[in-house]
């Protein structure tokens, strides 16, 4: 039997029948599952976990930007293994790009729910918004990474080498817009023009993979499961796009409320002029 000795930053499990070697390997199993915490000590009855979530030492962008990175990663290794001359699992991302979707989304809702969370954030709350909606976004690009990296592993032969570089060149493509529609809401100077190309680059990559779609479906020698990692390439396509129009409604956003600090200020230095009677 167990219990909660004390609850703090340092929460400690006490056992009365002692802690075993047993014991200590499955409150560590739990632990790697839980974002952000760690066993740091422990003693004949108890052992003593913490957070390393602090509000005051998370930052919500970084988070974002290590997600990508994460997401990012699994996808290209799930592209290699499609594409790739002999056939090869990718080695894969998963549990560490949920923990890191789970803590974003755990901050943002604490977020939303008490400014002084915001202010130890140091976020707005519609940049709070906007970086979830990003987050979200990269976790579907790790699912359809997995879709990918299913499909790679149900192949019987390896792709035929014309349309393998087909394929890597739409997942370069892919990865290249999601990382540019990410960096439209995450730089501090972005600028609506970009947000604007990344919404021209959505739409004629996601007209190319259709393109290429359908000449799969013309061509005997392709495997029609791989009809499967060209969806999920469109659906990556997709989930950059829906990034890039959030950075953009956020610029406009921005530039909206600029201009009306501008027409404020404006107003108040010249004043207003009364009307006098005729």
């Amino acid at each position: 039997m167990g219990g909660l000795r004390r609850w703090h930053r340092r929460p400690e499990l006490e056992f009365s029948d002692g802690v075993t070697e047993e014991t200590h390997r499955r409150v560590e199993r739990v632990t790697r599952n839980l974002t952000g915490v760690t066993v740091t000590d422990s003693s004949d009855d108890a052992v003593q976990v913490r957070s390393l979530l602090d509000v005051e030492e998370v930052s919500i962008t970084q988070s974002v930007r290590q997600l990508q990175f994460a997401a990012l990663s699994a996808h290209r290794e799930a592209t290699a293994a499609l594409t790739a001359a002999t056939l090869e699992a990718p080695s894969g991302q998963g549990d560490s790009t949920d923990r890191i979707a789970a803590m974003v989304d755990h901050y943002v809702q604490r977020g939303l729910d008490s400014l002084s969370v915001m202010d130890a954030l140091g976020l707005t709350r519609p940049a709070l918004f906007d970086r979830w909606v990003t987050a979200r976004e990269l976790a579907r690009v790790v699912d359809h990474a997995d879709r990918i990296a299913t499909t790679a592993d149900r192949l019987d032969d390896p792709v035929d080498a014309a349309l393998a570089a087909d394929v890597d060149d739409l997942a370069d493509r892919s990865r290249d817009l999601v990382r540019e529609s990410v960096g439209v809401v995450l730089e501090d100077a972005g600028d609506t023009a970009a947000a604007r190309r990344c919404l021209d680059d959505r739409d004629e990559l996601v007209a190319d993979i259709r393109a290429f779609d359908r000449r799969l479906y013309e061509t005997d020698a392709a495997d029609y499961r791989l009809t499967h990692a060209v969806d999920a390439l469109r659906r990556t396509t997709e989930s950059a796009g829906t990034v890039a129009e959030v950075g953009l409604q956020s610029l406009l956003r921005e530039r909206c409320s600029s201009a009306s600090v501008a027409v404020g200020q404006a107003l108040g230095t010249v004043g207003v002029v009364p009307l006098l009677p005729a």
